[in-house]
């Protein structure tokens, strides 16, 4: 959905700035000042695309029902977001980038099972497999990783 919406916002972006240079540089009388009604309706949906994503963003995605963070270190952060529709994002911070990761998720009993394409990308500093608790999600230990660099998320708010 994220792809979507910023895929439309570059092309109508491109396509008013084209519109504005055009009306900017053609030659126009200048007894005729009305605006034109292309480039303004496009300058418009544009505006409320961006308002419409930012206020509703979080609810276009699906509602929270846990979200949890984790301190990997004084220069790190990691935070999980579970959604109610069975998606998830893992928002990844160092001291000078941070990246995000989003997937699908599973809950199995008292078991919370990551997408593990997804955990992949994030070069092992997360596992696919958490246990959870009352406030904590505990990893499981994967045979394929160092299970002991896996900190367990403490859950701040939950639905």
């Amino acid at each position: 959905m994220d792809l979507f919406f910023g895929g439309v916002f570059i092309i109508l972006f491109a396509v008013s700035i084209w519109l504005a240079i055009r009306a900017t540089f053609r030659k126009r009388e200048t007894i005729k000042r009305k605006p034109e009604p292309i480039t303004l309706t496009i300058t418009l949906v544009t505006l409320a695309i961006l308002i419409v994503g930012k206020i509703f963003g979080q609810d276009l995605k699906g509602s929270v029902w846990i979200y949890a963070e984790a301190n990997a270190g004084k220069l790190e952060t990691q935070t999980l977001t579970l959604r109610k529709n069975g998606t998830f994002k893992v928002d990844l911070g160092h001291v000078d980038f941070s990246c995000y990761f989003s997937g699908h998720y599973q809950k199995l009993g008292d078991t919370i099972i990551l997408d593990k394409d997804v955990i992949a990308q994030t070069n092992s500093l997360l596992t696919t497999k958490y246990l959870f608790q009352d406030t904590l999600l505990v990893p499981l230990n994967d045979p394929n990783n160092d299970s002991t660099k896996f900190s367990d998320f403490v859950i701040s708010s939950k639905d």
